[in-house]
């Protein structure tokens, strides 16, 4: 049952809309809501089909790949509700949750800006309960699945948009932005957290864009120099120091030594491998 007025804001890119079918049908198969606007966002050219199967009321798009940044920017300017639930196109839904309930904490407390649906590794230890299954964050603005009040977002990318993009801000993301936002404006935030079993889960790390595309530079090609097609962040002028490196070497072999062991028990691990043997002999083996 829908008692308010709450958008649905969808955010895509090219090279990961494949993801997305999946995700909202997860969403409609735990939710169920019936939303006032369903607000596609897509981030480059992406495989047309995606959008039949959405059907948003609105879509918002980059033509050219333009980055994260500028598609929020452009989907907030589209949001007429005072609520909003953010989207990305890679996450599963676990749990079933009552949006409006979400929206009632919201309309309870002003200070708070969002609700965030929790993840496999999120565990209440350590945080401060405020009702069932809802703690205060202590990790800042979250970008995963959320119900978010509008109107301070909308503000935050305003002031966003006028702030001096140089080299100091090369590697601001938006979400480390919008944590100093929340900071300075007195707002918080919400998770809602079951130890025994995830709201959300992650489905997308391994079609993680670069990390360029997060930062508020991208809102200006003049001052950005991290390469885009590097996913960590550190672009082809920034040298990555020799400590990063050797600490990379034991993740990777524990990494690989645990996907060998799983691959005879589990066709998730099986096909993660299948698409990484992939991507190295695209990439590397040329």
């Amino acid at each position: 049952m829908s008692d308010r007025k709450i958008d649905l804001v969808i955010f895509t890119c090219e090279g990961k809309e494949h993801l997305l079918p999946k995700t909202f049908s997860s969403l409609q198969e735990k939710c169920g809501y019936l939303f006032s606007n369903v607000i596609l966002a897509i981030d480059g050219k992406v495989d047309s089909s995606v959008i039949d199967i959405v059907k948003p009321t609105i879509i918002v798009q980059n033509h050219k790949r333009s980055g994260y940044v500028k598609s929020i920017i452009n989907a907030l300017s589209l949001v007429k509700s005072p609520y909003f639930f953010w989207l990305e196109d890679d996450w599963c839904f676990n749990l079933n949750f009552d949006l409006n309930e979400l929206a009632q904490k919201l309309d309870l407390d002003s200070s708070l800006c969002q609700v965030v649906l929790g993840k496999e590794e999120l565990k209440s230890d350590g945080l401060t309960a405020s009702d069932k299954d809802l703690y205060y964050s202590k990790f800042g603005f979250s970008a995963n699945p959320c119900l978010c009040r509008t109107a301070p977002l909308f503000k935050a990318f305003t002031d966003l948009l006028k702030l001096d993009k140089n080299e100091a801000t090369k590697l601001l993301g938006f979400e480390s932005y919008l944590t100093d936002f929340m900071v300075q404006n007195r707002l918080n935030n919400l998770i809602k957290i079951n130890d025994a079993q995830s709201y959300v889960q992650h489905d997308g790390y391994l079609e993680s864009t670069a990390r360029e595309f997060h930062m508020i530079n991208s809102l200006d090609d003049s001052t950005s120099s991290i390469g885009k097609e590097y996913i960590s962040g550190y672009g082809q002028h920034i040298n990555i120091s020799i400590k990063n490196k050797i600490l990379m070497i034991p993740k990777v072999l524990v990494a690989s030594s645990y996907l060998i062991l799983k691959i005879f028990s589990s066709r998730e691990v099986y096909d993660y491998a299948m698409r990484l043997n992939i991507g190295f002999k695209k990439r590397f083996k040329n």
